[in-house]
């Protein structure tokens, strides 16, 4: 069965006064290229929520097959935008979850668009673990923190999709006991301020 990868893409970048979807990284955006990871795991479809500069990011996407979604509430924060990620991958709207979870997910995998460092390999050990040891949760661990990319099973879509203001999956992780992790130190480079984007040798 498939995973359904959302990639949260929506915020504002306020930290680092620009937008770090359209930051230039190596050759192309920020966004292209984690979309262009979030493919190649070939784990299963893509769904991209964006808000902030919807349009620009939506015109640099415009050659990639995954599905586009704009959050209106992108504002109140990333909580937000996740939750309407996943309910677009279930196939869910407005507010709804079926009592049984969609039969065609395995799982509902987090990415952000701001870890340029991550590769398909890293998304598909968190599948490989995940289905060794069928985990609940499988998150990346990394700077003694466990974050995303992070993999959801079945019995966490609900949570998910209540989401709500800046409180993203990782407030979830202390819902489970039976949580399993992979190491990933590529995750643990994010871009959230200038000096951050110049350590990382991105320019815009």
């Amino acid at each position: 069965m498939a995973i359904g990868m959302i990639l949260a893409a929506a915020g504002a970048s306020r930290r680092l006064g620009q937008p770090k979807q359209l930051l230039n990284w190596q050759g192309r955006t920020l966004l292209e290229h984690a979309v262009e990871v979030a493919l190649a795991a070939q784990l299963g479809p893509v769904t991209v929520v964006l808000g902030s500069e919807a349009e620009a990011c939506r015109a640099v996407l415009s050659h990639l097959p995954v599905r586009l979604v704009v959050n209106p509430n992108w504002q109140q924060g990333l909580g937000s935008s996740l939750a309407l990620g996943c309910r677009i991958q279930l196939n869910v709207w407005p507010d709804s979850l079926p009592e049984h979870s969609p039969e065609h997910l395995s799982g509902l995998m987090i990415l952000l668009c701001d870890q340029p460092e991550i590769d398909p390999a890293d998304l598909r050990q968190l599948a490989a673990v995940q289905q060794q040891t069928a985990a609940p949760i499988v998150a990346s661990r990394y700077a003694q923190t466990f974050g995303p990319p992070a993999l959801f099973a079945p019995q966490w879509f609900q949570a998910l999709t209540e989401l709500k203001g800046e409180k993203g999956a990782k407030s979830i992780f202390a819902q489970e006991p039976d949580m399993a992790w992979v190491d990933c130190p590529h995750a643990a480079r994010d871009i959230d301020t200038p000096a951050d984007a110049k350590a990382l040798l991105v320019c815009r």
